[in-house]
């Protein structure tokens, strides 16, 4: 029974110590980019993973072709971004996804990063998803931080 509570409590221990974290965002950023205004002129992209497969990875963004910022499981991205086309990039371990976005002033746009297993480790797959959706997922997560540049 001694060697069932200290497996326990090592396999506990692992699984903790193996929880991806990322810079997170102050939480009054989280409280305002939850109110899902975008900022005049610009339009905003939430880029959203949720919980599951994978947690112990982290997945690096970039817009553009400059790095935003990382990514962990119940956490969110608010890029504040120029109308026009747009690409973005999330990387993982094994392999690199894209998609481009062409987004209008005034409106929100939501992409969700969600883990398939790869070879070795978690492939990073990327999708639009709907706007109430995005906004269901990004309600119940915490803001990333994220570097915009204008």
């Amino acid at each position: 029974m001694k060697k069932l509570h200290l497996f326990v409590l090592a396999l506990g221990s692992l699984l903790l110590a193996s929880c991806a974290s990322v810079p997170m965002a102050s939480s009054s950023a989280d409280a305002e980019a939850k109110q899902f205004t975008p900022q005049p002129g610009r339009a905003s992209i939430y880029v959203t993973r949720g919980f599951g497969v994978g947690s112990a990875l982290v997945f690096q963004t970039i817009l553009d072709g400059r790095i935003a910022g990382a990514l962990a499981p119940n956490t969110y991205q608010l890029l504040s971004v120029s109308p026009g086309q747009h690409t973005l990039i999330v990387s993982a371990t094994e392999n690199v996804q894209q998609t481009t976005l062409t987004v209008q002033p005034g409106r929100n746009y939501f992409v969700e990063v969600s883990v398939s297993m790869g070879f070795i480790r978690g492939h990073a797959n990327i999708q639009s998803i709907s706007d109430s959706q995005g906004r269901s997922q990004v309600l119940s997560s915490k803001r990333a931080a994220a570097t915009t540049y204008q």
